[in-house]
């Protein structure tokens, strides 16, 4: 089975304004775009600065970010509930405790001032649903769903069979093929979805308290894509990926990698593509002829801003001890390494 997935690079190579950058500019509220961008320079090296900011790196600043605010959480907490819990039995130890106590204090207080972020929880909460509302309503507004040519090359990857996993919001495949199996995970602004700007956080959700406030559901996970998915559309997110997946169980032989960054900060999404794939699962030494069959996953990335190189790598480190080689030895040869997955790099054309 084929898996393609497509990213922002395929709405900008079709002319679609829909990078962070073309977002920013546009939006009104200055005061909004003042947050943000001291947001992304206080997280960002020197070097970076004049870089081209995809989403994925905006999410990771984003993210960055919300750490910072929880750590900041953490000590406070830990500040207010700190006391010494030794049994005091004599003088001595109660100046000695108090002593304790102090330092402990006193370095919690310098480690708070230490982290620069001024957000507390519900103000970052605040934010980053500010930025799904107003990036949906530029999407809505300017974002014309009109391609005028599509890709010669391309078109050829868009054939029967073939399952789309679309991380963006606009509705640029359907041009190529409105019939496959198609999964808009961050939301669809054609079917008056919201769009989702945030990050997975762990595996290890969503969970489930009988509540109906999602920001206690989730409880601190206030960037979260699901928090921002069942803010806005009242269903949780995860079901509705895992759902796509089990038609696709082991049986993915090729992924088409079209503008994807492959960004952390869809790394839950990112492994279960992966981990629903075919590849052999042989190590080490087979003779020459062997007719065991050597599943090799065929991974396609069109290049977009120089993406082969860290797609390739971060694929790679995903996988970690399932990327695997078979050593085919000949009676007279000295042998040849199979790897269990094959890189191509596409250009667009």
């Amino acid at each position: 089975m084929k898996l393609i997935v497509l990213g922002n690079g395929f709405d900008l190579h079709h002319g679609l304004k829909t990078s962070f950058d073309n977002f920013k500019n546009y939006c009104q509220d200055k005061e909004f775009v003042t947050k943000v961008d001291k947001i992304i320079k206080k997280h960002m090296n020197d070097s970076d600065k004049t870089a081209y900011l995809s989403w994925a790196n905006i999410e990771e600043i984003f993210h960055e970010e919300y750490l910072e605010i929880e750590e900041k959480n953490n000590l406070k907490k830990e500040l207010d509930t700190y006391d010494n819990v030794k049994r005091i039995k004599s003088a001595a130890e109660i100046i000695s405790a108090k002593k304790e106590r102090d330092y402990v204090r006193e370095n919690l207080k310098i480690k708070i001032e230490e982290i620069q972020t001024k957000y507390t929880l519900d103000t970052f909460f605040s934010l980053s649903l500010d930025f799904t509302d107003y990036f949906n309503k530029y999407l809505k507004t300017k974002i014309i769903h009109e391609v005028t040519s599509t890709n010669y090359e391309l078109k050829k990857e868009f054939n029967d069979g073939a399952h789309i996993l679309n991380f963006n919001y606009t509705n640029t495949h359907k041009f190529y093929s409105d019939k496959l199996n198609t999964l808009c995970i961050h939301g669809n602004i054609k079917d008056g979805l919201f769009p989702v700007i945030g990050y997975y956080h762990d595996v290890k959700y969503p969970i489930h308290i009988d509540s109906s406030d999602v920001h206690v559901k989730y409880e601190d996970k206030v960037f979260s894509k699901d928090t921002i998915f069942e803010r806005m559309h009242n269903k949780e997110l995860v079901p509705i990926v895992q759902d796509f997946f089990k038609p696709l169980e082991k049986k993915i032989s090729e992924i088409v990698i079209i503008g994807y960054s492959i960004g952390n900060s869809d790394d839950f999404v990112n492994q279960l593509i992966l981990n629903n794939c075919k590849m052999h699962d042989e190590n080490g030494f087979l003779p020459i002829g062997t007719t065991i069959p050597l599943e090799v996953l065929k991974v396609k990335i069109y290049n977009y801003t120089n993406s082969f190189e860290s797609g390739k790598q971060k694929i790679k480190s995903l996988l970690g001890e399932r990327y695997k080689t078979v050593t085919i030895y000949g009676d007279s040869i000295r042998g040849r390494k199979i790897p269990n997955v094959e890189f191509i790099e596409k250009q667009y054309k």
